[in-house]
């Protein structure tokens, strides 16, 4: 398609030497290929690794697919998701489980995204989404989100899937030791809390961060959400195959910190402020935003 052409428009070559254009004459329809057989075992495909709530041309917020014999499930859904599963070959229609590891919008922005072009996409099995505490009233949200577009191609289209019906949440509650929180005849998944907020914001509320283990017939992959170290993470990861687990570079954190706009904060970054953070960071090697 040429750039600065309308929708469903081609610049066909010049032909015969004439210097004008004509119309080509379409190839024979080829008959379909075959199905290809899906892949054994499992394969880990990291579809998004920027950190933190910061949209670019460069990296995708985060999410990774873990595909068991062919069939996708996806941990997290940052802005980006969506295009990310297409660009690795993975149909948006097949992901049936979703997994957050905690509810800020960097891991979760397009979860409504994704349940609506599953409902667009005439996806006929369930989908559900797991993760700590709101992730349930998260999908309430996204249904809300396109409830409109429900309404529209329900008596346009005449659809008459009802979104309810297929996308689901599940709260999994934080712990302190590794629990059984899904298993199919594929994966099994135990999920533990990890150290990604500060005990002083958890006594003011209710959400908690979740770090993953999923154990299939050939490895075991764990992801560990965003966290400070944490020894419950450590008791998950005990002899898995790869630990998947998100780093901070200091020396750039704390670049940003000092040159961030106080408008885009609700405290004001100055000396204190990034004492005490940058004595959290070089305590711990690892940040808690």
């Amino acid at each position: 398609m040429a750039a600065g052409a309308g929708i469903g428009t081609a610049i066909l070559p010049a032909l015969g030497g004439s210097g004008g254009l004509r119309a080509q004459t379409p190839p024979p329809p080829q008959p379909p290929a075959p199905p290809a057989s899906p892949p054994s075992g499992s394969l880990l495909v990291l579809l998004g690794t920027q950190g933190g709530p910061t949209v670019n041309l460069g990296r995708g917020e985060a999410a990774s697919a873990l595909i068991v014999d062919g069939r996708p499930y996806l941990v997290d859904c940052g802005y980006g998701t969506l295009r990310a599963l297409v660009q690795a070959g993975l149909r948006l229609v097949d992901v049936g489980a979703v997994w957050l590891t905690h509810l800020h919008n960097d891991h979760t922005a397009d979860v409504a995204a994704l349940l609506s072009h599953q409902w667009t996409g005439s996806r006929r099995d369930p989908t559900t989404v797991y993760g700590p505490p709101g992730t349930q009233a998260l999908v309430r949200g996204a249904l809300a989100f396109f409830a409109g577009d429900v309404e529209i191609r329900s008596v346009d289209e005449g659809r008459t899937a009802r979104p309810e019906a297929l996308f689901t949440g599940q709260d999994i509650r934080a712990t302190t030791a590794p629990v059984q929180v899904f298993k199919d005849d594929r994966v099994t998944a135990h999920a533990i809390e990890n150290m990604h907020y500060p005990e002083t914001a958890k006594a003011r509320m209710a959400h908690r961060s979740l770090a993953f283990r999923f154990d299939m017939a050939d490895r075991s992959i764990v992801f560990s959400g965003d966290t400070a170290p944490s020894s419950n993470l450590v008791e998950l990861a005990r002899n898995a195959d790869i630990l998947v687990c998100e780093a901070v570079d200091v020396a750039r954190h704390r670049q940003l910190m000092r040159s961030c706009q106080p408008s885009a904060f609700s405290f004001q970054p100055d000396e204190a402020r990034l004492t005490q953070m940058n004595s959290r960071i070089t305590r711990t090697g690892l940040a808690d935003c």
